[in-house]
């Protein structure tokens, strides 16, 4: 799909879908606040109704969010972003799922990088929040963040990075002089087959039906990753938990 008709979906989501399922939801609210002794199993469907609404709303609000992330490449404004101040910033947004969840986040120490900060944002959180998700209800959860640096050369030379960045020969020169950070969000969560390790980042692609999510937030992280000429990807077995490895170079100014 084109950017302009990404565009325009993104428009038709906000608006047009949006505000009649913004009238059902009231009314079913309504319906719930005056009829406190339905007939049958009359307050059972209309639960059931809300329900479905309110998971309407959150696939609408993440296809609108992929939307603006996938049509935000061109005009994207990069600054020197300190990934410690995003980690902290995610911790507050996540402060209620962390602490209901009693999950154990481990920060290492985070670069400096040039970085549009909201989409940083997303980026991590959607990470946390999807290692929380999934986490093994067998043992606490724990969520391991650490960043170290590579060259464009050990990208080059390591097949598994390669093979999730697009070049061609001639711009083999170029990356060896470039300088990346690989960031890593390790969890002990429930995992999943390596045979899942690329369809995972597609949109709407959900390994465990009985997880509540609409498929599309690792389709997030991804493009966010590409947006900033980096690169994601996952490593996992079941039971043993996850890694998602996010490449980010440290600076722009030779991809732009």
């Amino acid at each position: 799909m084109k950017n302009a008709e990404l565009e325009k979906f993104a428009y038709v989501a906000s608006h047009d879908l949006q505000e009649p399922l913004r009238k059902i939801r009231t009314f079913i609210s309504r319906l719930q606040g005056e009829n406190t002794e339905l007939a049958g199993n009359g307050a059972l469907y209309l639960s059931k109704v809300d329900h479905a609404a309110a998971r309407m709303k959150r696939l609408i609000d993440d296809i609108l969010a992929f939307s603006q992330i996938a049509t935000a490449e061109t005009k994207l404004i990069y600054s020197k972003t300190d990934l410690n101040d995003v980690l902290k910033t995610v911790g507050s947004n996540l402060e209620v799922i962390i602490e209901s969840s009693s999950v154990v986040i481990i920060p290492g120490k985070m670069p400096v990088v040039d970085a549009n900060g909201t989409q940083m944002c997303q980026l991590f959180q959607n990470l946390i929040a999807n290692a929380i998700k999934f986490a093994d209800p067998a043992r606490p959860p724990v969520i391991s963040i650490n960043a170290s640096m590579i060259r464009g050369a050990d990208i080059i030379n390591d097949d598994l990075i390669r093979a999730h960045f697009k070049f061609s020969g001639s711009e083999k020169r170029f990356w060896d002089a470039e300088q990346f950070y690989k960031i890593t969000f390790s969890d002990n969560g429930i995992g999943f087959e390596a045979k899942f390790a690329d369809r995972i980042f597609e949109t709407f692609q959900r390994l465990e039906k009985t997880h509540q999510g609409t498929g599309i937030g690792l389709a997030i992280c991804k493009k966010i990753a590409e947006n900033h000429h980096g690169q994601i990807y996952a490593e996992s077995e079941p039971g043993k938990g996850a890694v998602f490895t996010v490449i980010l170079p440290v600076s722009q100014t030779n991809f732009e």
